[in-house]
């Protein structure tokens, strides 16, 4: 069962295996592997350049089954086609202090979060591997291409991957899977500094202790859906992440999430990244002048505990002067219940510096500094393919701007005290 490039592990961690520990978790879920044989021959006049047929004169020799996703495949492994679904669904109820004529002091609702279609597999050879991720926006619910590349695998060391990624070098929360996250979903923090989902190509190499990225790309969020997309639309000349993984000691397999489970030994994890970019050149708005970003970060589990910090700066140069930018992200859990109650606690801090952002986005905050607390439970059915989380978040300075998939809200200027209670129910199958 046990793949180079396995759907639940992002296909960024070259040459980890399954860890077995996953299996468990969807065999609790979902019965046992379900395969067959057909026996299909190819036509015996296909067209020139068939590329199938081309290939391989048994082509249609396929098995087909369930293995962490319905998978449709040829028996000699060349060519695999692997379906999976993730459903996300939440309740929030946000409390912020603020005048009728701004809006509602108490907002709450259900929103579907994520309702995504995830297509994995590969073609002519197990080197040459594709994923998208089909995904519905959680507002209108329109469908719209989330991810999605093209990889090569040179060896089980050396991975090339083209396309619409998020960036697997910069912030370990954008790295982690949202499947996989501690919380409800990755933090405000996250969304301050994260350079989102880029378009470009990335080259990663692995070893048994390093792990190594360098990623070129259009700049941040430019494959985002919220952004124009085509290459004269763009508002970098270029960007280029380069980040560094470090196991100290420990299992790969155990950096692919922020859960401790009680059958996995210790490890510590230590990662270090930069991103620049350099704004359009000629560019009279200014949306995305120059800056550079850097990120470190610690990790550390134990049978059940963990524990993760994670730090970043934002230097950018404009022409209403340089902006500083800093924050702090902490959080712990501890399966009080092995591999079924997990409390957890998540500590943000962010530095504005007197904007939200750089560029041309970079308006004015009321508070240059912002403080948010968040206590929440996991429950897990099944690991990650069946879990429910509850989380109640507290600011205690104004929040600038808002990121609806934390449930933050953007507040009322000079009003601080915002709360926000949160609940999800995730099933990924």
């Amino acid at each position: 069962m046990a793949e180079t490039v396995e759907v639940l592990q992002d296909p960024a961690r070259i040459g980890q295996q399954t860890d077995p520990t996953f299996d468990q978790a969807w065999e609790a879920l979902v019965q046992p592997e379900v395969a067959s044989d057909l026996q299909v021959p190819c036509p015996d006049e296909s067209e020139p350049g068939d590329l199938a047929c081309d290939a391989d004169p048994g082509w249609l020799d396929l098995d087909a089954g369930y293995d962490h996703g319905f998978y449709l495949g040829t028996a000699d492994g060349n060519f695999k086609l692997r379906m999976l679904g993730l459903l996300q669904t939440r309740y929030y109820s946000n409390w912020r202090d603020i005048d009728a004529s701004v809006g509602d002091r108490l907002e709450a609702g259900f929103v579907l979060e994520r309702a995504s279609l995830i297509f994995t597999g590969n073609v002519l050879n197990p080197q040459l591997q594709y994923w998208f991720v089909l995904n519905g926006e959680r507002s209108s619910g329109t469908r719209f291409v989330e991810e999605a590349r093209i990889s090569y695998a040179f060896s089980d060391a050396l991975l090339m991957q083209i396309g619409r990624l998020r960036n697997p070098a910069f912030l370990r929360e954008l790295d982690i899977s949202y499947t996989r996250q501690l919380g409800i979903d990755r933090s405000y923090y996250h969304s301050v500094f994260s350079t989102g989902v880029l378009e470009g190509i990335t080259l990663t190499g692995q070893t048994p202790q390093f792990r190594l990225i360098g990623f070129l790309s259009d700049g941040r969020h430019s494959g985002s859906v919220s952004r124009t997309k085509d290459f004269f639309q763009d508002q970098t000349d270029f960007a280029l992440t380069v980040g560094g993984d470090w196991k100290l000691f420990g299992e790969w397999a155990q950096y692919g999430d922020f859960a401790s489970w009680a059958d996995e030994g210790p490890a510590l994890f230590a990662g270090l990244s930069m991103h620049y970019e350099h704004g359009e050149t000629h560019d009279v708005l200014g949306v995305d002048e120059d800056f550079i970003s850097w990120t470190a970060d610690l990790t550390y589990e134990n049978a059940g505990f963990m524990a993760f910090v994670s730090t970043v700066g934002r230097h950018a140069q404009q022409s209403r002067g340089n902006v500083d930018q800093t924050g702090v992200m902490m959080m712990s859990s501890y399966q009080v219940v092995p591999e079924k109650f997990e409390p957890y606690v998540r500590y943000e801090y962010v530095d504005f510096d007197g904007v939200i952002n750089t560029g041309a986005l970079a308006l004015p905050v009321s508070d240059s500094s912002l403080n948010v607390l968040s206590l929440g439970i996991n429950w897990y059915f099944a690991r990650h393919a069946c879990k429910w989380t509850t989380e109640v978040l507290h600011s205690f300075d104004p929040v600038p701007f808002t990121s609806a998939n934390t449930g933050l809200l953007a507040d009322q200027a000079g009003r601080d005290g915002q709360t926000v209670l949160g609940t999800q129910l995730q099933l990924f199958f």
